[in-house]
């Protein structure tokens, strides 16, 4: 094999393309297309409420039957087997299953070695990197205690962990920072941001707060209906006339004395009940 054929997996971008998908009779994406989403970037899915984002984010991590293509290079990961997707791709749900007793310590690590030969240097590998998370994340003096007893927000963040753990090649995240305060929100996607740099990964993941997502995504996906209404960097696609079109309201979009994108609602406009 010469040089030319080998592929580079850190240019590798994603693609999706023609995706439907939907809950029995209902159907929830009708032919999206996402443009090519590239490694050591964020991806913000925006929209409002049943605009189809979780939908999409399951139909990405193969939670969700649906037709399509989703392509990894020339791999189609909606038909690819499920221990190459399962190390290609991992999933956080926005909450994680309730009464389970184990800690955090112990979840983290089995999310770390679900994959086999995930961890080349064996256990002790593992605990150096499973202790090394829960310190980036802030929760190392959560560690020995047992996710039935924590708080919503302290297990948003041991879930937080137990996905960016495994270091996959996309990563996807359902409202990572929902239940956080401000300071844990941002260390959140702080973290994020720098493991896809650091890691060359595909962070895709669904914001509700526009400033947060103008604030650390590099690409923001808006979407309306099931369907995707614009794509491009924050400042191109969080317009005031997008917002006005896709939430009903009228806002200004500003930046702030440190050049960041601001959203500031103003009023509503009249439009339909959802």
């Amino acid at each position: 094999m010469s040089a030319a054929d080998v592929i580079d997996e850190t240019v590798v971008p994603l693609e999706a393309s023609d995706l439907r998908a939907g809950y029995g009779r209902k159907r929830v994406l009708d032919g999206i297309t996402l443009p090519g989403l590239n490694p050591g970037e964020i991806t913000a899915l925006v929209g409002p409420n049943a605009a189809g984002k979780t939908t999409l984010l399951r139909v990405l991590a193969r939670l969700l039957p649906a037709s399509g293509r989703i392509a990894l290079g020339t791999d189609d990961l909606l038909r690819v087997g499920r221990e190459r997707h399962a190390a290609t791709v991992t999933y956080m749900p926005q909450a994680l299953p309730q009464q389970v007793a184990l800690t955090v310590f112990e979840s983290v690590m089995s999310s770390l070695m679900a994959t086999p030969d995930s961890v080349p240097g064996g256990k002790r590998e593992a605990m150096r990197w499973t202790g090394a998370v829960l310190e980036r994340l802030e929760i190392a003096d959560l560690a020995m205690t047992s996710l039935d007893q924590m708080s919503g927000g302290q297990r948003q963040l041991a879930s937080l962990a137990q996905a960016v753990v495994r270091e996959p090649r996309i990563l996807l995240l359902d409202e990572p920072t929902s239940a956080l305060d401000m300071h844990h929100s941002h260390n959140v996607m702080r973290l994020t941001r720098d493991l896809a740099r650091e890691r060359a990964m595909i962070v895709v993941m669904v914001l509700h707060d526009l400033t947060l997502a103008c604030r650390w995504a590099d690409r923001i996906v808006l979407m309306c209906d099931g369907a995707m209404v614009t794509s491009g960097t924050p400042q191109a696609a969080i317009t005031p006339q997008t917002l006005g079109a896709v939430y009903q309201v009228e806002a200004r979009v500003e930046r702030c004395s440190n050049g960041f994108l601001q959203v500031m609602v103003d009023d509503t406009l009249p439009g339909r009940m959802s």
